[in-house]
C-alpha cells in the first residue's frame, strides 16, 4: 500500500510538470474513489449497528426471562424454592459473563455450556416439584385457566 502511494506521488510529480490537461481527470477519479470509500464505510456502519441493536435487544429480553422467572420461583415449597434461588443466581452470573466474553472464545463457550447446565438443573427441580405436589400444581393450573 505505502509502495504504490509512493510510486503514485513520484509518477504524479513527474506528470504534472509536462502536462496541465491531467488536471481535471485526476480529480474526478479522486472524487470516485472518495465517494466509493466512503459507501463502503457507510454499509459497514450500518451492519455493526443492526448487529448491536440485535445483542442489546437479547440481553435485555434475557434479563426479563430472568427477573420473571425468580419471582415465579419465589412461590414454590422449600427446598426447592431455596435452591432453585440461588440457581438462577449462578445462572445470571453465568449469563453476564457470556455477555463479556468474546463470541466463538473459549470464555464464551465455557459460558454456554455453564448456562445450559444450570438450566438442566433448574428444569429437574420444576420436575421435582410436580412430582412432590402433582395435586397442587393441577390446582394451580386449572384456576389460572379459567381466570
Amino acid at each position: 500500500m505505502i509502495g504504490a502511494t509512493t510510486v503514485g506521488l513520484v509518477l504524479g510529480r513527474v506528470k504534472r510538470d509536462r502536462s496541465d490537461h491531467l488536471h481535471k481527470p485526476v480529480g474526478s477519479l479522486q472524487t470516485a474513489v472518495l465517494g466509493v470509500v466512503g459507501l463502503v464505510l457507510a454499509f459497514g456502519l450500518a451492519l455493526a449497528v443492526g448487529r448491536y441493536e440485535l445483542r442489546r435487544a437479547a440481553v435485555v429480553e434475557e434479563a426479563n426471562t430472568i427477573g420473571t422467572t425468580y419471582l415465579r420461583a419465589q412461590i414454590l415449597a422449600e427446598p426447592q424454592r431455596s435452591d432453585s434461588l440461588e440457581l438462577l443466581v449462578r445462572y445470571t452470573d453465568t449469563s453476564i459473563r457470556l455477555s463479556d466474553a468474546i463470541p466463538g472464545s473459549p470464555t464464551a463457550a465455557a459460558a454456554i455450556a455453564d448456562g445450559a447446565r444450570l438450566q438442566r438443573e433448574l428444569w429437574g427441580l420444576a420436575g421435582q416439584v410436580l412430582v412432590d405436589a402433582p395435586i397442587a400444581s393441577r390446582g394451580c393450573t386449572s384456576r389460572a385457566s379459567t381466570r
